[in-house]
């Protein structure tokens, strides 16, 4: 059975948002993959909500896929469970951050991920055991 999905999350940085729980899974994929997702999402008129959060990011993607990304510095809230989330990001930080202006990236300083939260709360803490090897007392 197909999955139809009518959301999809765009980011610029494949971390857990704060307060954030649940299980996630994380792929690489290729910039034509990226691209491939974010416009059949765009045909099928899914509702895309962004959190790209920097003007170059937002460059980036308009510039491979057309799609120009709403900039948003807000806090994620609540990621949808089984919802991609589309990732472009730097794969770099630059060193100086008065510098950030100045930094123009070439089109190979991107990598792309897909994300998803598959599972709510994935720890039962009841039996949590942690052992590190040896005989700790």
């Amino acid at each position: 059975m197909e999955k139809k999905f009518t959301k999809m999350y765009l980011m610029n940085s494949a971390v857990i948002p704060q307060n954030e729980n649940g299980l996630f899974q994380h792929n690489t994929i290729s910039r034509e993959m990226y691209c491939r997702l974010l416009k059949l999402a765009l045909a099928e008129r899914v509702e895309i909500e962004s959190y790209v959060g920097y003007q170059e990011t937002a460059n980036n993607i308009r510039e491979i896929t057309g799609y120009d990304p709403v900039i948003s510095r807000d806090i994620v809230l609540r990621l949808k469970q089984q919802t991609p989330i589309l990732v472009c990001r730097l794969q770099y930080r630059v060193q100086n951050p008065k510098d950030k202006a100045l930094h123009t990236p070439s089109k190979d300083d991107w990598s792309y991920s897909l994300m998803m939260k598959i599972a709510e709360n994935s720890f039962n803490f009841d039996n949590f055991y942690l052992s590190f090897g040896g005989n700790h007392e």
